[in-house]
């Protein structure tokens, strides 16, 4: 019965309308039985369905209450540096090149690349390190709430597609962590951000990406003490030979991404990107869910 039910339904030529709705209707049905609490203060969500083209508020809905949403998310949108993605102060212009970027290539007499990122492409982000975003990704990193990855997964690919989609790419890299904290946390998020995006790629563009994800290229040779609190020296000195590639071959002559969660002096992203250049990379840019 239930597959002549599925027959006539693919048939019906308004099939798609009435899966729809009926997704829709499920989902209803189990936000009464099982409500959501917010994941800040605990109280009890409204169901919200999701629009064909979600907002961030939209996306965060399911997780937080209006109250904790209006915190807010600081999108980075132009005019913003061409290579390290930094938002300018004033809102009007296009996007150039920042006065440090400059001056770092001035003092290295190189005008063709940015060499405070040796030699990363450009640097990209979905928004500022601050307010909602900022509680998002503690809640997802510390207090383990992985129904977070999806969501914020989604923005990421958002700023995936607006900066990185038209260019030639062969794969997306999370930065790795070490085997120990990765067994004490249980998961890598810069991984559980991107892990989607060919699905994500294909229910945008109809047809299979030609790159992929992988979390097996690169990976954390020695566990560094957290960066959390070191001044930029610090942190260049920890992180220091901290990453190997596995297998050279499968990374020569690439086009890479490496993907994270939070950009702060960029000493991990370096440090990662001279690793793969070393192994032969053709080039790499720089994808993260938030800047501080």
């Amino acid at each position: 019965m239930f597959s002549l039910w599925k027959d006539h339904l693919r048939d019906h030529p308004n099939s798609e309308l009435i899966s729809e709705f009926i997704s829709c209707a499920g989902k209803r049905a189990l936000a009464v039985l099982f409500p959501h609490k917010c994941l800040v203060c605990g109280r009890y969500i409204r169901f919200r369905p999701q629009p064909a083209t979600p907002t961030v508020d939209h996306l965060l809905s399911p997780l937080f209450c209006p109250a904790c949403l209006e915190t807010g998310v600081t999108p980075i949108e132009s005019p913003l540096c061409t290579w390290c993605g930094k938002p300018f102060a004033t809102r009007t212009g296009t996007d150039h090149p920042c006065s440090d970027c400059l001056k770092a290539c001035d003092q290295n007499h190189d005008l063709t690349c940015a060499p405070t990122w040796d030699r990363i492409g450009k640097v990209r982000a979905f928004g500022l390190y601050d307010a909602l975003l900022k509680e998002c990704i503690h809640l997802l990193k510390y207090r383990k709430k992985t129904s977070l990855a999806r969501p914020l997964g989604r923005l990421l690919f958002q700023t995936f597609q607006r900066h990185f989609v038209t260019g030639p790419l062969h794969v997306i890299v999370p930065v790795p962590l070490h085997r120990k904290r990765l067994v004490k946390r249980g998961f890598n998020q810069a991984y559980l951000l991107v892990h989607e995006f060919p699905r994500l790629f294909r229910a945008w563009a109809g047809v299979a990406p030609g790159w992929t994800v992988s979390n097996r290229l690169l990976f954390r040779s020695r566990n560094t003490l957290s960066q959390t609190g070191f001044d930029k020296a610090r942190r260049a000195e920890n992180i220091k030979g901290a990453f190997r590639v596995k297998s050279p071959a499968k990374v020569r002559g690439k086009r890479i991404i490496l993907t994270d969660d939070v950009y702060t002096t960029g000493a991990t992203a370096r440090e990662a990107a001279s690793t793969l250049f070393k192994a032969g990379a053709l080039s790499v840019d720089l994808l993260v869910l938030a800047r501080a």
